[in-house]
C-alpha cells in the first residue's frame, strides 16, 4: 500500500515512490490534487478541446517509450530508463519504471544535486558530453535540459553515465530530412544544461533528500 509510504521524491505533479517488491524500479503515482481531469479543466476553453488522455503523464510516459524504443533499439538502455507499464496502487495507476542506482546500491544523484555536492568535475564533464553525443547522433530533442532533469549514476570504476529521467519532447525525435538545422537546435538546447551546471544549479522542480533523486522516465511536463 503506497498511501502508508513516504514518496522519496515529489514533483508538480507526481510523486516516486519505492517499489514494494522490486528496489530497482520505482513507482510514479499523480498527486491527489493533479490528477488528468483537473489539469484539463484549469486550462483555457480552447486547450480544453484536447481530451483527458493528453494530461495523463503516466500514460504519456509510455507513448514517449515506447517511441524511444522503436528508434534505438537496444540502444535505449543507454541513457534512458526502462519502462514497465502502469499498475494498480491505492493511491490511482502508478507508473512502474527503472529506479537509476549508484554501483553501490546508493539512489543517484540528479544533476542538480550532484552540481550541488561536487562542482563540475572530468568524470561529469566526460559524461555529460557523452550524452550530448548520443543526442545529436540519433537526433533527440532535450526539451528541458535542466540539471534536475538528470541523474548522474556512478558506475564501479568511478566514471558516471548521464540518465534522462525527465525533459523530452512529445515528438521526441527530430526529422533527418534537415539534419544540420536538427543538430544545431539540440545543441542550443543542451548549452542551457552546460550553464545551469556551470552555474551549480539551484532550482528544480523536484524536492528529494540530498541522496535521492527522480525515477520519473522522460517526459514534458
Amino acid at each position: 500500500h503506497l498511501s502508508q509510504k513516504e514518496p522519496f521524491a515529489v514533483g508538480g505533479r507526481r510523486a516516486c515512490y519505492f517499489h514494494p517488491d522490486d528496489p530497482a524500479r520505482c513507482i510514479k503515482v499523480a498527486l491527489s490534487d493533479k490528477l488528468p481531469e483537473q489539469l484539463r479543466s484549469e486550462d483555457p476553453w480552447w486547450k480544453r478541446l484536447r481530451p483527458v488522455s493528453y494530461y495523463d503523464e503516466n500514460a504519456l510516459d509510455i507513448r514517449i517509450y515506447a517511441r524511444l524504443e522503436a528508434g534505438l533499439g537496444a540502444n535505449v538502455g543507454v541513457h534512458f530508463p526502462r519502462v514497465y507499464g502502469l499498475v494498480e496502487t491505492d493511491l490511482g495507476p502508478g507508473l512502474d519504471t527503472d529506479l537509476i542506482r549508484d554501483a553501490d546500491g546508493r539512489v543517484s544523484l540528479s544533476g542538480k544535486e550532484y552540481t550541488m555536492l561536487n562542482g563540475r568535475s572530468e568524470a561529469s564533464e566526460n559524461a555529460i558530453q557523452q550524452l550530448s553525443d548520443f543526442l545529436v547522433q540519433h537526433l533527440l530533442l532535450f526539451r528541458d535540459p535542466f540539471p534536475h532533469n538528470i541523474a548522474m549514476q556512478e558506475q564501479v570504476n568511478g566514471s558516471l553515465r548521464v540518465v534522462i529521467i525527465d525533459g523530452l519532447s512529445r515528438k521526441v525525435f527530430l526529422s533527418p530530412t534537415f539534419r544540420k538545422s536538427s543538430e544545431k537546435r539540440i545543441l542550443r538546447k543542451w548549452s542551457a544544461l552546460k550553464k545551469a551546471s556551470s552555474e551549480r544549479s539551484t532550482t528544480g522542480d523536484m524536492e528529494s533528500n540530498p541522496n535521492q533523486t527522480a525515477c520519473s522516465p522522460p517526459a514534458e511536463l
